[in-house]
């Protein structure tokens, strides 16, 4: 049975992620550039197609990434992922009465 709902709320998640990830590349590279140019004084050219080209390849990986986990978990019962995620093994430990009183 898809749940709609969960592949919306990834698709949104994983568009802002997207968004994110190609605004800080684009910062982090320019700001790299600017860098070389002032210590090494090479003479580096930041061109606008390699800035389309970088929230292109954010925007690849952040639908290549987004979709198939946002798929898979619409598939399956929300009862069975919660007790999928929470193990019976991660219960907080026990604390002896004796020792507190």
């Amino acid at each position: 049975m898809l749940q709609p709902g969960v592949i919306e709320k990834e698709r949104v998640s994983a568009g802002q992620r997207r968004s994110d990830g190609g605004i800080l590349g684009v910062v982090l590279g320019y700001t790299m550039t600017e860098l070389i140019t002032l210590y090494a004084q090479w003479k580096t050219i930041v061109q606008p197609w390699t800035i389309a080209l970088s929230f292109g390849v954010a925007a690849a990986v952040g639908v290549g990434f987004g979709f198939y986990p946002a798929r898979k978990a619409a598939l399956l019962n929300p009862i069975d992922a919660l007790r999928y995620e929470c193990p019976a093994e991660t219960d907080p430990p026990s604390v002896e009465l004796s020792r507190l009183m």
